[in-house]
């Protein structure tokens, strides 16, 4: 467990960096730019994040569980996806300069796309470590190349501050991220084997590794169309001032399910090197990601309206009540994070994929029926409705698959507790000093029902030794 909570530290590192270019950065973007301004560039950074996902093809995930189950194969593998990335970003470019060439601002479809293909590459490389539990090296990358690609956008702020130039830094910045990426991976695991690839061309390998990579890419490309179609068809309908309202509040969902991200990508290598072991960690992992999702949800429900005027302007107040409802999104998606892991670790993917394929359909007709009718809260009640049907499927194979739903009382008392201060916080509304009461009472009360414990201790353990590793450092300075 100490293992565990030590890769969750390094993933979290990595993942928060990129949270402040993929969430931040757009915080900065809403506040000096207008809603239509920000909706416009929002929208093509939708479509660009949509079209990648044929580069990306599921290797974070199919990679990921092959290198865990086979590290001394970890050359091979990553020659073999890297060959068949190339061959995918070949037909893209081709297919985007033949058929988007019409768009009505194209050259900024341009940049952005570049910027994800680079982007896509860089995670990638990263993706090895997060294999062989090197968290470290993939914390040191994506930390350094994000904070610069922070850094150009602040100074764009002012120079030049328009669509156009932000979208070049963000191409700069991920090139910058990829060559970190591939210099990392050289010096830590080796280059790449050159026989893997020309093998893949001679031999036709490179379909024989797309079809059998093919239920994870449909598996992780419906799960970001899930979080992005709805902007699509949301565009037609509302336009860019709709988009721009919508994606404030999806910026902040997306951010506030880091730690489910944290999770996931920890689980996922240790699972697939200890499948033997599910019951016994199946039911504390899960105990975790509703510990964390019910008062990462609690707070952005109660303080809705704080963190709308303080992230963009009193400009934004449409979103207020849109992110009070997201926050019950948010906990749906904690609860049905193990479960989705545990398909992954038993080679059900298969299964899985038809799940997010059933859900995403289900999310789409109600976004069309919804969004018409009742605007930008259609989108969420729609991904509200399919979400819980996702983790509904979920269970009920995994009761057949590892004969276990992972609940044991402490999850049934959080899901009591997390309800009863939803409803509170509802129907009386309270003011902002007994919010903040609440919420600090929220936090000791799930720290006593969330964690138990040997994981106490281990908490307590690690903050212990840092805080002397701290003194000790201070001292021979």
């Amino acid at each position: 467990m100490i293992n565990l909570f030590k890769s969750s530290i390094y993933m979290f590192i990595s993942l928060f960096a990129r949270l402040l270019t993929n969430v931040g950065i757009f915080f900065i973007l809403a506040k000096f730019w207008n809603v239509q301004m920000f909706g416009e560039f929002m929208y093509y950074f939708t479509f660009t994040t949509l079209i990648v996902l044929f580069v990306d093809y599921g290797f974070s995930l199919k990679l990921v569980k092959d290198i865990s189950t086979s590290p001394t194969d970890i050359k091979y593998l990553v020659s073999k996806a890297f060959g068949c990335k190339l061959f995918l970003t070949f037909i893209l470019v081709l297919v985007q300069f033949l058929f988007l060439n019409e768009l009505d601002n194209y050259l900024l479809f341009v940049v952005l796309l570049s910027s994800s293909i680079f982007n896509s590459f860089g995670l990638f490389f990263c993706l090895p470590f997060r294999a062989i539990n090197d968290f470290k090296s993939e914390s040191v990358v994506t930390s350094v190349s994000n904070m610069l690609l922070i850094l150009f956008i602040l100074l764009l702020m002012f120079i030049d501050f328009t669509a156009l130039t932000v979208s070049i830094a963000f191409l700069a910045g991920r090139l910058l991220f990829l060559c970190m990426s591939i210099s990392t991976y050289k010096k830590k695991i080796g280059p790449l084997k050159i026989r893997e690839l020309m093998k893949l061309k001679r031999n036709r390998q490179i379909l024989n590794e797309l079809r059998s990579n093919f239920p994870y890419a449909v598996h992780f490309a419906a799960g970001t169309i899930y979080l992005q179609i709805d902007t699509m068809i949301m565009h037609t309908y509302l336009g860019d001032n709709g988009v721009g309202f919508y994606q404030a509040s999806v910026r902040i969902l997306m951010g506030a399910l880091l730690l489910n991200d944290v999770l996931t990508n920890v689980v996922l290598p240790k699972l697939s090197a200890n499948n033997e072991n599910f019951d016994k960690i199946g039911e504390n992992i899960n105990r975790i990601f509703l510990g964390i999702g019910s008062l990462v949800s609690i707070i952005l429900f109660v303080f809705a309206e704080q963190i709308i005027n303080l992230l963009y302007g009193p400009n934004y107040h449409l979103t207020i009540s849109l992110l009070k409802l997201s926050s019950i999104l948010l906990i749906i998606k904690y609860m049905g994070g193990l479960y989705g892991v545990l398909l992954t670790v038993s080679n059900k993917q298969n299964i899985r994929v038809m799940a997010v394929l059933i859900s995403i359909t289900i999310n789409v007709a109600l976004n069309i029926v919804l969004i018409p009718k009742v605007g930008m809260k259609g989108a969420v009640v729609a991904a509200i409705v399919s979400s819980i049907v996702l983790n509904v499927i979920y269970m009920f194979v995994n009761i057949n698959v590892n004969k276990s739903v992972f609940i044991n009382k402490r999850y049934i008392v959080l899901i009591i507790f997390y309800c009863t201060v939803i409803c509170l916080n509802y129907f009386y509304h309270l003011s902002l000093l007994a919010s903040i009461a609440v919420t600090l009472i929220t936090i000791i009360i799930i720290l006593i029902i969330g964690t138990n414990n040997d994981e106490k201790n281990i908490l307590f353990s690690y903050i212990k030794i840092k805080k002397m590793s701290s003194i000790k450092a201070r001292r021979g300075a």
